[in-house]
């Protein structure tokens, strides 16, 4: 269809060819979650972990054997007070940790966990590094606690080899992971139920014994504190051991934190992540204050740290009879509780080893997607399982095996120590990652308001957190100097720092990686796709509680606006109904609003299409029409004034009926009556009411707009003369309409200056929601078919199905460019000269500048020689008038890439609005009186998204089928 076509029963079908397009895919009904995402299905993870699983994650995942078994290591070599401190030290470190891995992830969520962050704000080799660092620590400890599972069976029978429940948990383990995320969800759920079950009764017995309540044990409190002591010296004798004591507790805490993390690669399978993410953290908050600062000072009230059998016990061992909670029980003389305590000991190990294999499979998948491992890791099942990580993981159980001999269970066990500093490499990544992305932040004028969730004390905490973790890891190794040289030990604390290092320098001397400056940093891919995600829940509480109050929550101006639901139910079935009632159940399913299955009465005694009819007619009868003021095909427009205040003056809008369609009424005009019902801004025109005429016409009370549209003055360049103050002050008002559209999940698709209309104070309103479209789903199908040519951005144009608001700025930017020139900027002939005129304005659109544009389905490569992104220096020549502010923002709105894009919230936040000259008042801004009211009255006449027909040959029109 050529830009000239104008003929209404064409339009009609292209409009209709639009609704077919994009059917269904209005309603916000159902799960408030993505369950997919663009792109090869069997490479993509499934957002289907529940909230309750992900906060149970957070707070018990990553308890092992490191808290309950461990803390005995540390109580014997430092004592009560130096177990204590070293606690409540590393607990704030990791605290530290969580809160800047939550920043990151809830501003960008990602499915390519942590090494993901550290190529995108740091270097890509770091983030080589930090994946296969991250992988190995769960591949080396799987093994170990599977054979951990055997040993603790061997508790009951020793007759049976270990190496049988290894093979026993290994099946059970990998086929939880094999199946579903939901089913390695639902079992840590459980599992770690049960381990928090298992901690808040040792901890209860810990206290019972220290305050007398156990049959063999009277009340000591904090004795043990005084006699032997709240410090104990180790290694050496004196101050100089009791500080080797403490320190030997910090590295104890280091290994009961380690895989506190895990829950961060739960992340990238998170529904609704941005509400999520926050609520876990607070959660690990929570678990870190009461199961490890809370349950080692009831431990350390319990046991005694010269205790002969807590003296024994080293995290190297795995049994009821190392872990200090049993002796607490055996001080006091219970003999109940070794046996449930080993029981669940053994859930303690089984839920850490089928946390491994998760994590494994899931950093490899990261690994494969940032270009860092083969391919084939990428592979997921149709229920999004990545099945060669899980695979590949699975192989490091043949070393549990290699556990059962004695000699290698001595060697395995300096593995475990080394899985020990491969997790607090994990934190050194991630803090700086964190630090990386706050530079990025800060570089490109990103305020810290902007994130969904802020952690206390950051970044300052992330500094702090990192020198502690650095000094840790460069320390763990003193005992391998005292009393002698331990080569074997020495190795076992520190190769694994020379692993991390070769792994980032190797990287970047074969691939020749950089370092990622700061202004260049991609903090935007992913982000406007979660921007709308977050607020899904709050948009289905909205539409149910609709449901509860049987009335739209936007306006209490007219009762027709607002029908009992079962009325506007029951009013769908009658065909010879007035148009009112049967738009009522075309916005209700436009709005996904529930129909429940009841409904209060609407009257007393009035059947409720008869109550409907009263109320239609009470409404009419506000209004008073004086003034013809224009028709069109789409609509018959009157001035009038409301009866009970004739100064309020409102322009009355008759949609006519169009038999063609469904009830008489075109979808655009039910979208548009949809939309001016939710939105009420000062920059938007208001819906005053709405009621049915006696001639079945559908009739809309608007507010009365009699100074024209922005057309008007553009196109006056001899009668209008405005200045850059005055285009100032217009732009604010479009951008805030257009940030308010946004807020509320609405594309208004169809910016341009003649749907810019002009109140008598001046105040510019964002008008004509015909086209108009709610977009809470980032990966729902929408039509490219949209937004007038000269406006339309080239995402659309190369026909992307999924987008946002960014086409919406595209159009804002290109207004902004028309009123500096005072004539349109990319005037196309077509659409193939429109892609043309924005290669030469704006660059040549190619993988370099906008990755992934050569996906969209009609792409085609622009001709030689291609066109450079023109520099601010090029802009500065033709839209020298904005400023230097000025034109920074056009650029932004102008970018190519619409994820690099500037949004409408952020466009309000560039300093241009606040540089000279101001905006000029609404007040004293340029106006046109002759021929505005005409010319308002043709815009509300015209099918939306066309101009009126005197306009026919400019070349505003939305064209169809045109060549690509």
């Amino acid at each position: 269809m050529s830009q000239n076509m104008d003929s209404s029963s064409k339009e009609k079908k292209s409009v209709q060819s639009r609704e077919d397009e994009e059917s269904g895919v209005e309603n916000l009904q159902g799960q408030t979650m993505i369950n997919h995402e663009p792109g090869n299905p069997h490479q993509t993870l499934r957002r289907e972990f529940k909230p309750r699983q992900v906060n149970m994650l957070a707070i018990a995942g990553a308890i092992g054997t490191g808290l309950i078994i461990g803390t005995g290591t540390g109580l014997s070599r430092g004592g009560p007070a130096s177990l204590l401190i070293a606690f409540i030290i590393t607990g704030s470190l990791i605290y530290f940790v969580m809160t800047a891995l939550g920043e990151m992830a809830a501003f960008l969520p990602n499915d390519q966990g942590f090494n993901g962050y550290a190529s995108r704000y740091v270097d890509p080799a770091l983030g080589f590094a930090t994946g296969w660092n991250y992988f190995f620590t769960y591949a080396i400890v799987l093994p170990n606690n599977l054979t951990a599972a055997g040993l603790i069976i061997q508790y009951w029978r020793p007759d049976l080899n270990v190496a049988i429940w290894v093979t026993v948990f290994a099946v059970l383990v990998i086929s939880i992971n094999v199946l579903h995320v939901g089913s390695f969800g639902e079992a840590e759920f459980v599992l770690s139920t049960i381990k928090i079950i298992t901690l808040v009764t040792v901890m209860i017995t810990c206290l019972v014994v220290s305050l007398g309540g156990a049959p063999a044990h009277g009340r000591v409190g904090f004795q043990y504190w005084k006699d032997p002591g709240a410090f104990a010296e180790y290694l050496q004798p004196g101050t100089l051991g009791r500080f080797l004591g403490f320190w030997a507790c910090m590295v104890q805490a280091c290994f009961s934190y380690t895989g506190t993390e895990v829950v961060g690669s739960a992340f990238g399978e998170t529904p609704n992540p941005r509400v999520t993410i926050p609520s876990a953290i607070r959660q690990t908050l929570w678990r870190i204050c009461f199961f490890y600062i809370i349950g080692v000072l009831t431990l350390s009230m319990a046991v005694p740290y010269n205790n002969e059998r807590l003296v024994g016990a080293t995290k190297a061992q795995v049994s009821a009879a190392a872990s200090p909670y049993v002796i607490a029980m055996a001080i006091g003389g219970i003999k109940v509780l070794p046996d449930i305590v080993n029981a669940c000991l053994l859930v303690f190990v089984i839920s850490s080893a089928n946390t491994d294999i998760y994590v494994g499979a899931r950093t490899l998948y990261s690994l494969a997607k940032d270009g860092h491992a083969p391919a084939i890791f990428l592979y997921t099942t149709e229920r999004g399982v990545p099945m060669y990580g899980v695979a590949a993981t699975s192989v490091f159980v043949l070393l549990g095996y290699m556990n059962v001999s004695k000699s290698a269970s001595s060697v395995f066990g300096y593995l475990v120590s080394l899985v020990t500093v491969f997790g607090a490499l994990n934190w050194i990544s991630v803090l700086t990652s964190y630090i990386g992305f706050r530079r990025g932040m800060k570089a490109q004028g990103i305020e810290r308001d902007q994130l969904p969730y802020r952690g206390p004390l950051q970044p300052y905490g992330a500094w702090y957190a990192l020198g502690l973790t650095i000094l840790i890891i460069l320390f763990n190794g003193y005992n391998a100097f005292m009393p002698k040289f331990d080569p074997a030990t020495f190795v076992t604390c520190y190769i694994g720092i020379a692993v991390y290092l070769i792994n980032i320098f190797g990287w970047k001397f074969i691939k020749g990686t950089k370092r990622v400056k700061a202004n260049e940093m991609d903090l935007v891919t992913g982000r406007r796709e979660f921007e709308v995600v977050e607020e899904l829940e709050r948009t289905r509480v909205r539409q149910l509680s609709i449901q509860n109050n049987h009335s739209q929550p936007t306006m209490a101006v007219s009762p027709l606006l607002a029908p009992p639901v079962e009325a506007a139910s029951a009013t769908q079935q009658r065909s010879t109904s007035s148009p009112l009632k049967r738009t009522l159940s075309a916005v209700s399913s436009a709005n996904g609003t529930p129909k429940p299955a009841k409904a209060a009465k609407p009257g007393a005694g009035l059947p409720a299409d008869d109550l409907i009819e009263q109320m239609n007619r009470a409404e009419a009868n506000k209004y008073v029409t004086t003034k013809f003021l224009g028709e069109g095909t789409y609509a018959i427009v009157h001035k009038g004034y409301e009866k009970a205040k004739p100064s309020n003056i409102v322009a009355i809008k008759m949609i006519k009926v169009q038999k063609e369609y469904t009830d008489g009424m075109a979808p655009d005009a039910v979208r548009e009556l949809k939309h001016l019902q939710e939105l009420s801004h000062p920059n938007i025109i208001a819906l005053r009411s709405v009621y049915s005429s006696n001639s079945q016409n559908l009739c809309l009370v608007l507010e009365y707009l009699p100074l024209g549209d922005l057309e008007m003055l553009i196109r006056d360049a001899s009668g209008i003369i405005y200045g850059g103050a005055d285009i100032k002050a217009w732009m604010g008002m479009l951008t805030r309409a257009v940030w308010f559209c946004h807020e509320n999940f609405v594309l208004h698709r169809d910016i341009k200056p003649n749907n810019l209309l002009i109140a008598a104070d001046g105040e510019v309103k964002l008008a004509d929601f015909g086209l108009a479209r709610s977009f809470a789903d980032p990966y729902r199908v929408m039509t490219a078919n949209v937004i007038t040519r000269w406006y339309r951005p080239p995402e659309l144009l190369y026909g992307a199905r999924h987008y946002s608001g960014a086409v919406d700025v595209w159009s804002v930017g290109c207004v902004f460019a028309e009123l500096v020139l005072r004539k349109p900027y990319l005037p196309g002939n077509n659409e193939l000269d429109q892609l043309s005129l924005i290669c030469s304005e704006l660059g040549s659109p190619t993988e370099d500048n906008w990755p992934g544009v050569s996906k969209l389905d009609q792409f085609t490569a622009p001709s030689e020689p291609l066109s450079p992104v023109p520099s601010k220096e090029r802009m500065m020549v033709q839209f020298g008038t904005a400023g230097a502010d000025g034109v920074d923002l056009l650029m932004k709105t102008l970018t190519l890439d619409p994820r690099k894009r500037i949004t409408a919230k952020e466009m309000l936040k560039h300093p241009w609005w606040h540089s000279q000259p101001k905006p000029t008042r609404k007040e004293d801004l340029p106006k046109k009186k002759t021929g505005a009211e005409q010319k308002f009255a043709a815009d509300q006449a015209r099918q939306p998204g066309q101009v009126d027909e005197k306009m026919a040959k400019v070349a505003r029109k939305l064209d169809f089928g045109a060549p690509k």
